[in-house]
């Protein structure tokens, strides 16, 4: 692989050239975030993954926050979806 590009909701969140692949987000605005992964090597061939979902529940902050929620995601980590699509493990 050449390279690993993450999107939230269409927007390009973070990109790798090598390993690790993690990355730390903020999430402050409730309502759903979609995540995808692209994976492209040095032919330029791509894939994409599956979509994963995430509601982000609460009020949006009215002021700026020293410490949000966060999220860590790991490409390597592995997904299992349940019936409907639902994140299990």
């Amino acid at each position: 692989m050449s390279q690993l590009s993450l999107f939230d909701n269409g927007g390009l969140v973070a990109g790798w050239t090598r390993p690790p692949y993690t990355v730390n987000l903020t999430l402050l605005n409730p309502g759903k975030a979609v995540f995808t992964a692209v994976a492209a090597n040095n032919l330029g061939l791509s894939a994409t993954s599956s979509p994963v979902s995430l509601t982000v529940t609460g009020a949006a902050p009215v002021a700026p926050v020293a410490s949000g929620l966060q999220i860590w995601l790991r490409a390597d980590a592995g997904v299992t979806a349940g019936a409907g699509g639902l994140v299990t493990t």
